[in-house]
């Protein structure tokens, strides 16, 4: 296995802005930065963070690419990790939400609320989450 750099997963925000700004350069770079992310994380030694951010944009890839149930996956193996747990639980919340799934949203929005000292995700975040839950269940 040979290490991740900083450099990569600086490469891969890059791409990942590129993508989502759907910049002429990036066109058809979908299916294959999804294997560079695969690779990445399957073939280099990382640490915590370094995986979480990798996962971060694969979980985002997936979601953009219409595969939820890969999404859902991706961000339950970040949120693994403690430290990161209430936050990528609460990126969950929101595409059970964007996906209109409204009581798996509230469900899982109601175990993150019970963390409490758990968690590093400030109340303000969670509050704007539970928002956006409460706008989406009134249809707007």
């Amino acid at each position: 296995l040979a290490p991740m750099h900083n450099e990569t997963l600086a490469e891969f925000r890059e791409i990942r802005r590129c993508l989502e700004a759907k910049l002429d350069l990036c066109l058809g770079l979908e299916d294959e930065f999804q294997r560079w992310l695969q690779v990445a994380l399957t073939r280099s030694t990382m640490g915590v963070d370094s995986r979480v951010r990798v996962l971060d944009e694969m979980a985002w890839q997936q979601e953009r690419n219409g595969d939820f149930h890969a999404a859902h996956a991706t961000l339950r193996e970040a949120a693994a990790y403690p430290s990161f747990n209430a936050h990528y639980q609460l990126r969950r919340v929101l595409m059970f939400v964007r996906q209109n799934q409204i009581d798996d949203a509230d469900q899982l929005l109601r175990e993150v609320e019970r963390m409490k000292g758990e968690t590093r995700v400030s109340r303000e975040t969670t509050r704007r989450v539970r928002e956006a839950l409460e706008a989406a269940r009134k249809g707007q």
